[in-house]
């Protein structure tokens, strides 16, 4: 039975709990925030990609992951992330909430699309950059059982005088990308996947979320090189024929970047800065075809003068279009590949992929593989 005395302690520590507790609504109305201060308007808030595609993770987890940025403010403005909320829906109904408190805020990465004093020369973010007050990269994992299908994401920030204000909150589908084009693979042979996707061990950028690396290996053995040597033509897949993995039109090529000759070694940006147009350079000789339907295929890192079309060239699905290089930003043969909803690389959304005529269902970095 509970005395005076023991509802006393209760009420008391009930309070402290209160007291610890930080001072955020459970559920905030666009028009206000803690305090009563008044929200930030919309416009302060954007979200990158503009459109979000899940994918699944590899193994048994049966989870799907996806990213996105959340872009905030200008460059006039003061404004420092203090919490993050995000809800995530499946056809209207809110699954469950996710809430970074300002340590984990203060954690994320953040800043990777503006511009700073210490930028280097040859990167990618002066093709891209946003000004703002400040940007957060995000990357989520849900059950695949969850269907997610949007988020709608909260910013609780703080001014220059150091009064915290919500913006208004912003939602974004996230969605299942269908493919449009039928790929077949670049080359014909056997090959393995070296490096994969966001969500497996991947490459990271704007274009490049989805972007894949393929080494060539040796018809008998299925091994990386011919010998025992860090040299181009010691690689397997080196030289080897690439084809256009659909029809379409040629709308972006280069073709003059000298081989690379240390292997295991990229070359540093020095080196990019005697070339015409550095930032171009980093992908090698390369080249984008339009397939007429919002998609296009960029495949980099070709030898030097083996692209054997020319901007405007319509293209059929496995013609031979070039050869398996080292240029560029690589530090070793190999072909990388990416689809595109543009014809820009580097400032394009990258696009999740499949190849219709390769042995295995699916391609993770480590996968083994080769054409039917």
């Amino acid at each position: 039975m509970l005395t005076k005395k023991h509802l006393l302690i209760l009420a008391l520590a009930l309070a402290a709990l209160m007291l610890a507790r930080p001072a955020w609504p459970e559920t905030l109305p666009s028009s206000s925030a803690p305090g009563g201060a008044p929200s930030m308007p919309a416009q302060l808030v954007r979200i990158l990609p503009e459109r979000i595609y899940k994918v699944p993770d590899p193994g048994r987890a049966y989870t799907e992951s996806w990213i996105a940025s959340v872009i905030v403010g200008e460059p006039s403005q003061r404004l420092d992330p203090q919490r993050l909320e995000v809800r995530f829906f499946s056809k209207g109904v809110l699954l469950d909430t996710q809430i970074f408190e300002a340590a984990a805020v203060q954690a994320l990465p953040r800043d990777i699309w503006k511009l700073s004093a210490a930028t280097p020369a040859v990167s990618t973010r002066r093709l891209f950059h946003i000004e703002s007050s400040f940007d957060l990269h995000l990357r989520f994992s849900r059950p695949r059982s969850f269907e997610t299908d949007e988020m709608q994401i909260t910013v609780y920030v703080s001014d220059d005088k150091q009064k915290v204000v919500a913006l208004p909150p912003v939602k974004v589908p996230v969605e299942i990308y269908v493919q449009k084009t039928r790929l077949i693979f670049p080359w014909t042979g056997p090959g393995m996947m070296s490096q994969g996707w966001f969500n497996n061990g991947g490459h990271s950028g704007q274009s490049s979320w989805f972007a894949g690396d393929f080494l060539g290996l040796t018809a008998d053995t299925w091994g990386p090189q011919l010998r025992n040597e860090d040299k181009n033509d010691a690689y397997a897949g080196f030289n080897r024929d690439v084809i256009a993995p659909a029809a379409g039109v040629i709308v972006a090529m280069r073709n003059d970047i000298p081989l690379n000759t240390k292997v295991n070694e990229e070359p540093p940006n020095e080196f990019f800065m005697t070339l015409h147009d550095p930032i171009e350079a980093l992908l090698g000789n390369y080249l984008v075809i339009d397939h007429g339907n919002g998609e296009f295929s960029a495949i980099s890192h070709l030898n030097i003068g083996s692209i054997s079309v020319k901007v405007g060239d319509r293209v059929v699905q496995g013609q031979q279009i070039g050869k398996v290089g080292n240029t560029g930003s690589s530090n070793s043969p190999h072909l990388h590949f990416e689809l595109l909803d543009g014809p820009r690389p580097f400032v394009s959304n990258g696009l999740p992929f499949q190849f219709s005529n390769l042995n295995v269902g699916r391609l993770d970095r480590g996968t083994y593989f080769t054409t039917r």
